[in-house]
């Protein structure tokens, strides 16, 4: 599982949707829809430019704007989906399988600047707007908002771009306002690196698990700002070099670290397991397989940013954000 968990992503009640306001309603109210007295049959009888059109419309509509994503799950109790993430790894209740998991050391970046790029350039108080910008990405049932978990969120999270996300690159920010780095950072952990720790604990006491850490090379073609981002170890993965720009020796790295990591992808689907080398994550020893050109894969403890991601995991956090 690259990229995430169960717990990525908000998941709020299914009658959330259908409250004045929320974006099934608006949906309703754009395509004609909400005086019929079966409103998804009507839906399914719009052509198809209308109803495509139409949801476009609901992402422009305040509050949602800046909502990476609307049409998430969502649950209710006797239904497929009969209560949140969270709960089921509580409960061990998942597939009992061998499990490969990770991520990537910048997985923020790109969504930060796509998500609230277009609001950057404010000049509001840093903490008055990361608030702002929690809200409105990431939470879409505000009843469920703990403003003490925002605040904790601050604190563990400050306004100093020298611990911001792309990590490890000082106080560079890039041409961008120098918040970038924070909520990156903060979105990062949030949606895919917090989730990642927790679901991997969860699994390791009942399954195989597997986990590693990919912290380069780059894309090439990607910004500087984006560093290490989500999705950029795909392409390594799939046996793409990735050698625009480059020259023959990183090229001859990037080669030798795209077999390396397909070698160990290949031998999982096939084996259960990947390549040798590459050991068991485990309650007690808690081992991740970092891969970057330098090393090729060298093992590391899932020990870093261990106060954020234990906060995130945290009751109260999982509770504001509906994970």
């Amino acid at each position: 599982m690259d990229s995430g968990s169960p717990t990525s992503h908000t998941v709020p009640k299914v009658g959330y949707y259908n409250q004045d306001g929320a974006p099934y309603d608006i949906l309703l109210k754009l395509t004609g829809c909400s005086d019929d007295d079966s409103s998804l049959e009507c839906l399914r009888n719009l052509p198809y430019d209308a109803l495509l059109n139409a949801t476009f419309a609901v992402t422009r509509t305040e509050p949602y704007p800046r909502q990476l994503t609307i049409w998430g799950p969502s649950y209710k109790r006797g239904s497929i989906i009969d209560r949140r993430p969270s709960e089921r790894l509580s409960d061990n209740d998942f597939l009992n399988i061998p499990v490969l998991m990770g991520t990537n050391k910048d997985e923020g970046t790109l969504a930060s600047y796509s998500g609230g790029f277009d609001f950057l350039k404010s000049n509001t108080n840093s903490d008055d707007y990361f608030i702002s910008y929690m809200l409105n990405t990431s939470i879409l049932d505000r009843t469920t908002v703990d403003q003490e978990v925002l605040n904790n969120v601050l604190k563990l999270y400050p306004d100093d771009p020298f611990v911001g996300s792309p990590f490890d690159t000082g106080n560079r920010t890039f041409g961008l306002p120098a918040i970038f780095k924070r909520l990156a950072a903060w979105y990062g952990d949030l949606h895919y690196q917090a989730p990642r720790r927790l679901w991997s604990k969860k699994t390791s006491s009942n399954q195989r698990t597997y986990v590693y850490y990919f912290d380069g090379p780059r894309n090439s073609t990607d910004p500087l700002y984006a560093g290490i981002p989500h999705s950029s170890e795909l392409r390594l993965i799939f046996g793409d070099s990735n050698d625009t720009g480059l020259n023959k020796t990183e090229i001859e790295m990037n080669t030798k670290l795209a077999l390396k990591m397909r070698n160990h992808y290949l031998n999982f689907v096939y084996h259960s397991k990947p390549d040798s080398g590459w050991p068991l994550y485990t309650e007690k020893e808690r081992k991740v397989m970092r891969f970057n050109k330098l090393t090729e894969g060298e093992i590391i403890g899932d020990d870093w940013r261990v106060d954020q991601f234990d906060y995130l995991n945290s009751q109260p956090a999982i509770d504001t954000f509906l994970t």
